[in-house]
C-alpha cells in the first residue's frame, strides 16, 4: 500500500473516508509529530478551510486513484489482524449480566484466535453452537466488517453487540 493512503487510513479511525482535523491532532499528538504537520496538511488538503480531509480531496493532490485506494483500504482490513485484540474492544450495547458478558467475550476472543481472518463464517458458527450449549436456545449470530443496521427482538439479558478488532459481533438470543 501507498505509504501516504497507510498514514491517511491510521488518521482516519472511523474509515469514514474524512480525516477531522481533530483526529489529525491526536495522530500528530500520538506519534509525537512536528505540529507543523496539521498546517501543511491544511495547505495540501484542505483549501477550502472546511476543517476536513475527504480521502477524494487527498488522493487528486497526491495523483492517486480513490477507487483502488477504497478498494486498498478494504483489503487491509481483511489482511491484518487487529493489533491488539485483547485492548482493541468497544461495547457497542449491552443488555447482559457481567459473568455472561464476560464468559462470551472470553469465548469470541479464543474463537478469534484459532480461526484464520478470512473464515469468520466458522466463528460466527461456533460462537452460536457455544451460545446454545451454554445458554440455552436460540441464539442469533452476526459477525460483520462492514456496515449493518438492524432492529432485533430479543430475550432481555441476553443481548451483546461489541466491536473486537476489525469486526462487529451482534450477538442475542430469541424465545424460540
Amino acid at each position: 500500500m501507498d505509504p501516504f493512503l497507510n498514514i491517511y487510513f491510521q488518521i482516519d479511525k472511523d474509515d469514514s473516508g474524512v480525516i477531522t482535523m481533530d483526529e489529525l491532532d491526536d495522530y500528530v499528538k500520538t506519534h509525537d509529530l512536528d505540529p507543523k504537520m496539521i498546517e501543511q496538511w491544511k495547505i495540501l488538503f484542505d483549501r477550502e478551510n472546511t476543517g476536513e480531509i475527504t480521502l477524494d480531496r487527498f488522493c487528486d493532490v497526491l495523483g492517486l486513484q480513490p477507487a483502488q485506494a477504497r478498494a486498498m483500504r478494504v483489503e487491509k482490513a481483511h489482511a491484518e489482524p487487529p493489533a491488539s485484540i485483547d485492548t482493541d474492544l468497544l461495547i457497542l450495547y449491552e443488555d447482559i449480566d457481567e459473568r455472561d458478558k464476560t464468559n462470551i467475550l472470553d469465548k469470541v476472543r479464543s474463537l478469534v484466535r484459532e480461526q484464520p481472518k478470512d473464515d469468520r463464517s466458522k466463528v460466527a458458527a461456533e460462537l452460536k453452537r457455544y451460545l446454545d450449549k451454554t445458554y440455552g436456545r436460540c441464539w442469533q449470530v452476526i459477525v460483520t466488517d462492514h456496515s449493518l443496521w438492524a432492529n432485533v427482538t430479543c430475550v432481555s439479558k441476553y443481548s451483546l453487540h461489541v466491536r473486537l478488532g476489525t469486526c462487529c459481533y451482534l450477538l442475542w438470543m430469541t424465545s424460540e
